[in-house]
């Protein structure tokens, strides 16, 4: 479902990665959405609904 945001490869490929229960270092230039990246790491160890295959943070 899309929601209106496209993420750069970058962003993409970081979340697939966070879901997936990876650590990430995401090393981009100013500007490039880490922000966005960060905020969907914080849904996801909290089981939020932004992103799914969250896992439990208990």
């Amino acid at each position: 479902m899309t929601r209106g945001i496209t993420l750069y490869p970058a962003q993409e490929e970081a979340l697939i990665e966070i879901v997936s229960g990876a650590n990430v270092i995401l090393n981009t230039p100013t500007g490039s959405g880490e922000s966005l990246v960060a905020a969907g790491a914080g849904a996801s160890w909290r089981g939020g609904p932004a992103l799914s295959g969250s896992r439990d943070p208990a």
